[in-house]
Formats: C-alpha cells, sequence, structure tokens
C-alpha cells in the first residue's frame, strides 16, 4: 500500500481536536487512508454513507443516529448526510473535554464550499484536503530537507533528492497518468481512459445532482471539457459564457458546482494590497492532469508534438505537485499566481504566515537562460526584502544559479 504523506497530520490533529474532517476527489484515497489509520492504532469503528442502510438511517433520525454512535467514529461520505452535522456539534459540546479525536469525517466535496457544514462545526473541526497521489508518493526518494523548506530557507542546493528516479516515465507519460491511486494501478491507456469515464459519468450524474440539486447535468461536460482545455489560464466567465452560450449566472453556478467536486482548482491572484486579491481574477487549473489529458484526448505522443498543449498541462502539473506538498508542510502556506498591470507575470506564488514568498516560474525545455529567468529577477527587484527563491522549474536536469536569489531547477526535483 503507498503511504500518503497527510497521515502524519492527521493522526496529530486527532490529538487536539474533537472532529477531523478529510476532504478531497472522490477515488483520492480517503477511505483506505483513514482505514489504515484506524489499522495502526485509532480506535474509531469504520461507518460508510455508501451504504445505502445506514445513509437511511442517518437521515431518518440523525440525533438518534449520532447518539447510537460508538464513542470514536470515522464517517465516510458524510457529506452525503449533512443533516447528521448539526447532532455531531451537540455531542462536541455536550463533553468537550472528552471529545478530542472523536469524529474522524471524510467528503468527496469540497466541505469550504457548503455553508451548512462549514458552520455547523466551526472552531470544533479541523480540515485538511486529500488529493490523488502526489509523484514523491507513488515513488518516494530520500530528501536532505522537504523541497518547500528548502526553496523557503533559500537551500536551494539541497532541493534535489539524494536519490535517483526509480522509474524512466517522462513528464509527458506522467501528465497523462495524472494521481488517482485506481489509474496509477492501470497500466493500460485503454483501461485508464474507461476508468475516467467512468468516474466522470458517475460524478456528473449522481453526486452533482445529489449536492447541488440541479437538474441540467448536461452543460457540466461541455464545461468541464472547456476547464481541460483553458487550464493554467486566468479564469474570464464572459469568455466561458460565450464560448458555452450559457449566462454567467448560471455559468457561475455550475462552475461552483465543477470546483466542489474537485475537479478544478482556482489559484487567487497575488497582490501587495491584501483588499485587492479578492477582486482579481484566479487562474484555472484542473485538479488532475489526467482528467485533463482524457478530457483533450490527448496522449503522451501528442504531447511531444504539440507544445502548447504540454506547456500548459505541465504548468497545471507543477501546480498540483506543489499544492500536494503543500498539504503536509508543517506550516501554512499560500499559493498564488501574479497577473500584474506592467505585465509581469508569474506562474505560481508561494506566501508563508511571515509574509516570506517564493516565485515559480515553469519552462517546458531542457535549457534555460538568463532571459528565461527576467520576470523572476523584475519580482526579486520589486520584493527584495521578501522574496526567498525565485525558481524556475525546466525539464533539464541540473541546478544552476541564474543571478541573485534566481534559480534554474529541474522539474524532477520535485518528484
Amino acid at each position: 500500500m503507498i503511504h500518503r504523506n497527510l497521515q502524519h497530520l492527521i493522526t496529530t490533529a486527532l490529538e487536539d481536536t474533537p472532529a477531523v474532517f478529510l476532504n478531497g476527489a472522490r477515488q483520492s484515497g480517503k477511505s483506505t487512508l483513514i482505514k489504515n489509520i484506524i489499522a495502526e492504532g485509532h480506535p474509531a469503528e469504520y461507518v460508510s454513507f455508501d451504504d445505502l442502510t445506514i445513509l437511511s438511517a442517518a437521515r431518518s433520525d440523525p440525533q438518534g443516529f449520532v447518539a447510537g454512535l460508538p464513542r470514536y467514529v470515522a464517517l465516510d461520505e458524510v457529506q452525503r448526510v449533512p443533516e447528521i452535522l448539526l447532532p455531531i456539534k451537540a455531542a462536541i459540546d455536550n463533553d468537550r473535554e472528552n471529545s478530542l479525536g472523536r469524529f474522524l469525517l471524510t467528503g468527496s466535496a469540497n466541505v469550504l464550499l457548503l455553508p451548512n457544514i462549514a458552520d455547523s462545526l466551526a472552531g470544533r473541526i479541523e480540515v485538511m484536503t486529500l488529493y490523488g497521489l502526489a509523484e514523491s508518493e507513488i515513488a518516494p526518494r530520500k530528501r536532505s530537507i522537504p523541497w518547500l523548506e528548502a526553496a523557503f530557507s533559500g537551500q536551494i542546493k539541497k532541493i534535489m533528492p539524494k536519490e535517483p528516479l526509480t522509474d524512466d516515465l517522462s513528464l509527458e507519460e506522467r501528465i497523462c497518468r495524472g494521481g488517482f491511486p485506481e489509474i496509477v494501478r492501470r497500466a493500460s491507456p485503454s483501461r485508464r481512459a474507461a476508468w475516467f469515464a467512468s468516474y466522470i459519468s458517475t460524478m456528473l450524474e449522481r453526486d452533482a445532482r445529489d449536492l447541488a440539486r440541479i437538474d441540467a447535468v448536461q452543460h457540466l461536460p461541455q464545461i468541464l471539457s472547456l476547464c481541460a482545455a483553458r487550464t493554467a489560464s486566468i479564469l474570464n466567465y464572459s469568455e466561458f459564457s460565450r464560448t458555452t452560450q450559457i449566462a454567467q449566472t448560471s455559468l457561475k453556478r455550475y462552475m461552483s458546482v465543477v470546483e466542489m467536486l474537485y475537479f478544478i482548482t482556482e489559484l487567487p491572484a497575488w497582490s501587495v494590497n491584501f483588499s485587492k486579491r479578492l477582486v482579481k481574477s484566479p487562474k484555472l487549473h484542473i485538479a488532475d492532469t489526467g482528467l485533463a489529458a482524457y478530457l483533450l484526448g490527448v496522449n503522451p505522443a501528442r504531447l511531444r508534438a504539440e507544445r502548447t498543449i504540454f506547456g500548459h498541462l505541465l504548468e497545471t502539473f507543477v501546480v498540483m505537485e506543489v499544492k500536494k506538498h503543500l498539504s503536509w508542510f508543517d506550516e501554512p502556506v499560500r499559493p498564488f499566481h501574479l497577473h500584474a498591470q506592467n505585465g509581469l507575470e508569474i506562474d505560481l506564488l508561494l506566501e508563508n504566515m511571515r509574509g516570506e514568498l517564493v516565485a515559480i516560474e515553469v519552462k517546458s525545455s531542457a535549457s534555460v537562460s538568463a532571459n528565461d529567468a527576467k520576470p523572476l529577477k523584475t519580482f526579486a527587484a520589486l520584493q527584495p526584502d521578501k522574496l526567498r527563491a525565485g525558481i524556475l522549474l525546466y525539464t533539464g536536469d541540473t541546478v544552476v544559479p541564474l543571478g541573485e536569489q534566481c534559480w534554474a531547477v529541474p522539474i524532477s526535483s520535485l518528484l
């Protein structure tokens, strides 16, 4: 079984928090992870709301259902029965001192986008996100220090793992595979395609109807395919509306459903002015590049031939790999993109709680020049006191200094 790097944070949170909510896309490995936590010693009993009998019992009498639960319990797919969250809140409040680690909840919808869930357990729950498998989880390698720690401490010379890659997959092959555990286990492209087709159909036909209470699900496949075609681009609702012929008000609702189900993720815009961060347009990324490649109908050979498509998917691949690293990093770090009025653009900007920054540009080339680092150097001049490293991720295999605080770093350092 593949070890998930988020596991130690979950077990630590259960020691001082009444409830931990682990959310993420369906088939990302949540059930397997919590069953492993139980197998390694947590006393919770596993209960899944994918069981129709259990689901019916919880919906018909939420308070009685919670009252009948064991002292420690893991409730899987809790977004299917949000009615139980108020009784869970009451159970925690009635015995707060003895409630630590009592509830381990999972859900296949972004809990932060479901107000009923977020409000019910405010102050009583720690929310974590499990993404698909990171490359460093599929084939772990020893490191001197974690990738993010090396970046924020400026120890770029230590950013490469101490061991070589254990497989010979190309970046194109990794992009088309993605990180769903079931896909990683399937070697045949045709079997992977069959899985993606079934996955999308199930998510849009069942989960979209259940969560969003919308009937016009026929628009969702078109919107999802358009998101794949626009991955690594600024989210422009006007352009989306013109392309789909769907009114912006309806389109935004459909997009919120697609985001809620973890098909896409939005990268907010960074600005020195905190209020401007809330109004600037985010950057859109498909949450799994294997899914994006399936939706676009591309394979590794086509990505080698069509470098524009490869460039967009490579940027999304890097962004999602970094977000996976962020999910298990020991300190809070928020990801952004930069799209300034003066034309300066940075693909990925990381900011920690001290205001320190790491700027990352992605280049789909095996060679770099000083000119390639121009955006990073410009940003370094604007934020000399806050920038800890400017990193140009490229497809070569050597760490190369490109000037003060700026480095060319192999994408393989993330893997």
